[in-house]
């Protein structure tokens, strides 16, 4: 459930058969949307790091790998808002990973950092497992 004043949001959404889930991102609610596939709008989470949402729907669109996970289609902003871009849940990680900390600001940097360092430890730990055998494997 949704707290603090949106029970709207929540009787919309019950009506509608969607089973949603919030996290705060940078003091921003973030709401995704189950409906069989989770999915997370893409604009609060610009918001919440300050950078156009506008510029970040272009990208995905055109990525060749996100591109085609994006919906165009109505789901509720924890404020209230309709939002029409979102993605596949599953996919927000890589997304958010390749953000140019250069555009977030200054109060969402540090975590920004802390969040993409942590995915090149994933990544480093995941592929070194193969020690000394390290290879493109996918290519």
């Amino acid at each position: 459930m949704i707290t603090g004043g949106k029970a709207s949001i929540e009787i919309k959404m019950e009506k509608l058969g969607l089973m949603i889930d919030a996290t705060r991102i940078n003091n921003v609610d973030i709401l995704m949307i189950d409906n069989g596939e989770k999915r997370v709008a893409i604009t609060p989470i610009c918001d919440a790091l300050g950078f156009a949402s506008n510029k970040q729907i272009e990208r995905i669109k055109n990525d060749p790998i996100l591109g085609p996970t994006h919906r165009l289609s109505r789901s509720v902003g924890a404020d209230g808002k309709e939002r029409e871009m979102s993605i596949r849940f599953k996919y927000v990680f890589g997304w958010l990973f390749r953000i140019d900390s250069r555009n977030v600001k200054e109060d969402a940097l540090e975590a920004v950092l802390r969040y993409q360092m942590e995915c090149y430890d994933v990544l480093y730990n995941h592929f070194n497992r193969f020690r000394g055998s390290i290879q493109l494997l996918y290519l």
